[in-house]
This record gives C-alpha cells, structure tokens and sequence, in this order.
C-alpha cells in the first residue's frame, strides 16, 4: 500500500494568520504545500480584520479555515 494512502493530511494552526506576518505565512503554506490551514485570530486593530487575506485571495481556498478567537479569553470546557 501507498505510504501517502496510509498517513493523514497535515493540518496546521497558525495563530495570527491575518496579521501583516502572519497572511504571508499562510500564503506561502497554501502555494507550497498540500497542506490544511486553521487560522486563530482576536481580528483586533492590527490584523485588519480579514482584509488580508482576502487581498490575496485565501479567503476562499478550501483548504484554509479562519476563527475568530481571542486565545487570552477563558476557554470554557463543555
């Protein structure tokens, strides 16, 4: 059997993928891998919200999923 058939898709988390830095790592992820994205983000002030991203035409990549979320906030466990 295929050793790619057997092993999962690489996901990765990148906290604060909408800021300046962080949508060009995003952008390099999805044009040089196969990988899948999820993006963390408090969109505060200085990630313009999902501008960005949007500017550069991830926004609708499949292969990339953004959340809003604020990481200092609580995390409740339901």
């Amino acid at each position: 059997m295929n050793r790619s058939a057997i092993i999962d898709k690489v996901k990765v988390i990148v906290t604060g993928g909408c800021g300046f830095i962080g949508h060009h790592f995003v952008e390099h992820l999805i044009k040089n891998t196969d990988w899948d994205i999820i993006v963390l983000d408090k969109l505060s002030y200085s990630s313009c919200g999902f501008e960005r991203l949007r500017d550069t035409g991830l926004l609708g990549n499949e292969r990339l999923s953004v959340f809003p979320v604020d990481l200092s906030n609580k995390i409740s466990m339901v």
